[in-house]
Order: structure tokens, then C-alpha cells, then sequence
């Protein structure tokens, strides 16, 4: 799958995800390395269209232990979206399916994760 072909499939399942549900907010997570950014830049471009439906936060300045500790004690209804995370603030690398699978177990009864 290309990028633009992975880009355009995330854009439609969070366009499903976000009228599917009546969140009440969407959480956005992303790493601090620059290629974590660029694909955060490019998600943000393509939320643009979904902006005015739920609360939407931007994260990409948390520690792993920051995120695992907000995503924790979201409230019910909650989106999270973890785009790429390979490295924190403080230049740890990381796998990404490995800090999306630690964010996954510390989430409560998630009404929606979605894994890019």
C-alpha cells in the first residue's frame, strides 16, 4: 500500500469512525520524530472536514508514560487515534504496533481505537 493509499484509507475510517459514533471527543496521538510528524501533518490536513463534530486534542509532545496515563482515564465515548509514535521528546525510539498495544491495554472499555 502506498502512502497516499494508506492516508486516504485512515481519512475514511475515521470519517466512519467519527459519524458512526456521538463521541464526545478524539484523541490524537503522535511521536516527536520527524517522520512521526510529517504523517501527523498529513492526518491533520485530512481531519480538517471533521473538526466541527467532536473535540479533537492534538498530542505529540507526551512521554510514552504521559500517554499511557492520559489514555487511561479518558472517559467513555472517546476516539483515540494513534498515528506513528517512534520516538518521545526526549529521543527514546520506540516500535509503533508496540506503544499502540501499550495504549490499547491501559484503555478502559474503548468504544473506539483505531490503529493506523
Amino acid at each position: 500500500m502506498t502512502r497516499n493509499q494508506s492516508s486516504r484509507c485512515g481519512q475514511e475510517s475515521c470519517g466512519r469512525s467519527l459519524a458512526a459514533t456521538q463521541c464526545a471527543q478524539v484523541v490524537v496521538i503522535s511521536g516527536s520524530a520527524n517522520q512521526d510528524l510529517v504523517w501527523f501533518n498529513e492526518f491533520l490536513t485530512q481531519l480538517k472536514p471533521f473538526e466541527s463534530q467532536p473535540d479533537i486534542e492534538y498530542v505529540t509532545e507526551a512521554s510514552v508514560q504521559e500517554l499511557l496515563e492520559k489514555v487511561s482515564h479518558l472517559p467513555r465515548g472517546t476516539i483515540v487515534l494513534p498515528i506513528v509514535y517512534s520516538r518521545d521528546r526526549a529521543g527514546n525510539n520506540y516500535v509503533p504496533r508496540d506503544v499502540n498495544t501499550m495504549l490499547a491495554e491501559v484503555r478502559h472499555g474503548p468504544d473506539k481505537f483505531c490503529d493506523f
